[in-house]
């Protein structure tokens, strides 16, 4: 099942890379073109790879921030989840291990969500 699961990931990860680079990358350079061609710019920076690039980094950084948040505030649950018991003073009242190991991929509903909400202007 976690074969399955894993190879079906890795098709999903292809289709998106081969839209984004077989349709949504050249739509966008052919019409960023089209825009400074009609403003008429002699500017010499490469404006759409910069759009591009910052627009890759905004959406990592995004998702960065909501991980970091995320892990900070459930790091307090985890803690006791996995102690089993308030801390209180600095002793701790019992020891209690949990039932299920802490899942690995506990973030990707959240990185997918990120992924389409990123793809959806288009």
């Amino acid at each position: 099942r976690r074969r399955a699961f894993s190879l079906l990931s890795c098709f999903a990860g292809g289709v998106f890379l081969a839209t984004c680079l077989l349709d949504l990358l050249p739509d966008y350079l052919a019409s960023i073109s089209m825009a400074r061609g009609a403003v008429r710019s002699g500017l010499q920076f490469p404006l759409q790879e910069f759009i591009l690039a910052m627009g890759f980094f905004l959406v990592l950084v995004l998702e960065q921030i909501v991980l970091a948040h995320k892990d900070q505030s459930g790091s307090l649950e985890e803690t006791r989840a996995l102690l089993g018991a308030s801390v209180q003073a600095g002793t701790v009242q019992a020891l209690h291990w949990p039932e299920e190991p802490p899942r690995p991929h506990a973030h990707s509903a959240l990185r997918s969500f990120l992924l389409v909400a990123s793809l959806s202007p288009h």
